[in-house]
C-alpha cells in the first residue's frame, strides 16, 4: 500500500520494483522521470500531419519504430534540431561562398522570381566541416528547361567535383530532398532559359546528420543539425539529443511519412535522473553524475571534449588542458596520453 519513491540520485528504473546504478558510460544526477511531450500510435503521420514545433529541456529524445509491412511505404521523416536560445537560420540570397554551419539557401524572397537566363551559384564551405548536408524544403522550378544541380566538390574552387543531383520542375528532388557532401564543400547551381521563370527554392543546410543506422544516437544538441530515418528502413530507430551548453531545444519536422499505417513516433523530454549516455570521447566520472574526458580529450565535465592535437597530450581523464610536449619528446599522433624521447 506504499506510495511510489523517486529514485534518489546517480540510479533508474523503467517500472520496476527497485532502482539500479546507471551503468558505466552514462550519467544522472535529479530525481524527475521523463514526461512525454508528443506521440502518434498507429496513424499514418501524413505530409499534412506533422509533429507541432517543440521546445523542450536540454535533452530530447526521439524514438520511431514501424513493422515490416508498412515499412515497405514508409518514406521516413527528417526533422532538424537546434539550441532555443541559438542564432536564428541565416538566408543567403546572394551568391558566392559561405562559411557559417547551418543556413538557408535561396535564389531571392518568396513571392519574387528568379530572372530568366540565370547562372547563380553558392558554395557552402564550413571551416573544418566533415560534410556539409542541404535539405530542399520549398521548390518551384519551371519544368520546361531550368535546373539546379547540386555538387560535391573536392575543395573550394570546385574545380574537381562529382554531380550530386540534378533536379528540373519536375519534382524530381522528391526522390531524395536530402543531399550529402562527405568532402565538407557543397556547390548549388541554378540555370534557367530564356522561357519562363518561377519562385525558385529554399534549401536548409547543416553539417550534422545523424542517421537511424547510425552506432552513436548521442548528438549535440548545441548547434543545428537533422536526423533522418530514410524510407524503408524497418525496426526501431532512438536519438537522444543533448544539449550541453543549450538549457532548451527547439525541434521541428520538415518531412514526415506521407504512407506508412503503423509507425509509431514518441518524443520525450528526459531529465538527468535517466541514465544519459555521455557525450563522445568521455567516460562516468567516479561517482556517476556526470561524464568526464578520457585521457588525451579536453574540455569541460559533461562535455564536449576535444581531441589533443599532435604535439601535445594529456595524461589523466579530466577537464585539465592540452600540455605541449617538454623539449627532447613528442607526439604524432592526436589524442596522445603521452610523449615519446625523440630518437
Amino acid at each position: 500500500s506504499g506510495a511510489c519513491e523517486a529514485c534518489p540520485p546517480l540510479t533508474y528504473n523503467f517500472g520496476a520494483a527497485s532502482c539500479s546504478m546507471c551503468p558505466v558510460g552514462t550519467y544522472g544526477n535529479a530525481d524527475i522521470t521523463p514526461s512525454e511531450v508528443w506521440i502518434e500510435r498507429n496513424n499514418p503521420i501524413g505530409a499534412n500531419i506533422f509533429p507541432p514545433p517543440l521546445t523542450g529541456s536540454s535533452r530530447l529524445r526521439v524514438r520511431y519504430s514501424i513493422n515490416s509491412t508498412s515499412a515497405q511505404e514508409d518514406q521516413g521523416f527528417v526533422a532538424v534540431y537546434s539550441p532555443h536560445d541559438g542564432p536564428s537560420a541565416l538566408e543567403f540570397y546572394n551568391t558566392g561562398t559561405i562559411t557559417s554551419e547551418f543556413g538557408q539557401v535561396s535564389d531571392g524572397p518568396l513571392g519574387q522570381f528568379y530572372p530568366d537566363n540565370a547562372n547563380m551559384e553558392w558554395i557552402i564551405a564550413p571551416p573544418g566541416a566533415s560534410q556539409v548536408v542541404l535539405y530542399f524544403d520549398y521548390w518551384d522550378i519551371d519544368p520546361s528547361g531550368d535546373f539546379v544541380f547540386v555538387d560535391r566538390c573536392v575543395d573550394l574552387t570546385c574545380a574537381s567535383y562529382s554531380l550530386l543531383a540534378g533536379l528540373n520542375g519536375q519534382g524530381s528532388f522528391m526522390q531524395n530532398g536530402l543531399y550529402v557532401s562527405d568532402t565538407g564543400v557543397m556547390r548549388i547551381r541554378l540555370t534557367s532559359n530564356g522561357w519562363n521563370t518561377r519562385q525558385g527554392f529554399q534549401a536548409f543546410f547543416v553539417t550534422q546528420l545523424a542517421d537511424c543506422e547510425d552506432t552513436n544516437h548521442t548528438i549535440s544538441g548545441d548547434r543545428y543539425g537533422l536526423i533522418r530515418r530514410a524510407p524503408t528502413t524497418v525496426g526501431r530507430c532512438e536519438w537522444t539529443i543533448a544539449g550541453y551548453e543549450a538549457t532548451q531545444l527547439d525541434l521541428r519536422f520538415l518531412q514526415t511519412d506521407p504512407g506508412a499505417q503503423a509507425g509509431v513516433l514518441s518524443i520525450e523530454e528526459i531529465s538527468s535522473s535517466s541514465c544519459m549516455p555521455c557525450p563522445p570521447n568521455s567516460d562516468s566520472s567516479p561517482d556517476g553524475s556526470t561524464c568526464i574526458c578520457r585521457t588525451g580529450y579536453s574540455g569541460p565535465d559533461g562535455g564536449p571534449c576535444a581531441q589533443c592535437e599532435s604535439g601535445t597530450y594529456k595524461d589523466a581523464p579530466g577537464s585539465g588542458a592540452c600540455e605541449a610536449c617538454s623539449v627532447g619528446s613528442f607526439s604524432l599522433v592526436p589524442g596522445s596520453g603521452s610523449c615519446m624521447p625523440c630518437p
